[in-house]
Order: structure tokens, then C-alpha cells, then sequence
């Protein structure tokens, strides 16, 4: 998996002007299959902190052992037998994601 990282500039870690972050909000916007150039857009943003390092990764396909588990950050769960290419927005310290899409355009955040 090829993960590229975002690191903040020098000046973006030292600001004290930044205000503290509030809240999440995530929205989903769905156009009437009836209307041409029907879609649908999901959107978040983050409520991390402003100089929090960020990785956006690629998980390819993968096809999983039986009884594999999965070890998350603080509980194992059973892994399911087959998994999507998918692509993921997460703190770097953190197991799991803020926000991703799956190769059957399944998206999701969290809040």
C-alpha cells in the first residue's frame, strides 16, 4: 500500500492564532436519478487538530485467511473472508479512518 503523508509547514505548527476545532459535519447530497447527470456527493471535514499529520492510503483487494482477526486499537474483530479496494483519510496514530471510499462507491465518515 503507497501512503502519502501531508506534513503542516513550519509556520502552521506554530501558529497560536489557529482556533481550537468545534465539531464534524458530514453531508451526503443525492440527485434524482430522473434529472441528467444524476449523482451523489458525500462530504466531511475533520475536527483533528490543525497540526495533526494526516495519511490518505490505498488498501488494495485482498482475500483474508478464515478465523483471521482483525486487531484494531483497543479490540480484535473477525475479518471478513474478502475486502474492497478502498482509499482512506486517517490520522497517523490512529488504526481505522476519519473518512473513505470503496471501489463499489461505498463512502463514509466518522463523527
Amino acid at each position: 500500500c503507497t501512503i502519502h503523508t501531508y506534513l503542516p509547514s513550519p509556520t502552521m505548527l506554530m501558529s497560536t492564532a489557529v482556533p481550537a476545532p468545534q465539531s464534524c459535519d458530514t453531508f451526503v447530497y443525492v440527485q434524482a436519478p430522473s434529472l441528467k447527470g444524476a449523482g451523489t456527493l458525500f462530504g466531511k471535514n475533520s475536527d483533528r487538530p490543525s497540526g495533526e499529520q494526516h495519511e490518505v492510503i490505498r488498501i488494495p483487494h485482498l482475500r483474508h485467511k478464515e478465523n483471521e482477526v482483525v486487531q484494531c486499537t483497543y479490540i480484535g474483530v473477525p475479518q471478513a473472508p474478502e475486502t474492497l479496494p478502498c482509499i482512506l483519510s486517517r490520522p497517523s496514530w490512529l488504526w481505522g479512518c476519519e473518512m473513505g471510499a470503496n471501489s463499489a462507491g461505498v463512502v463514509g465518515g466518522n463523527e
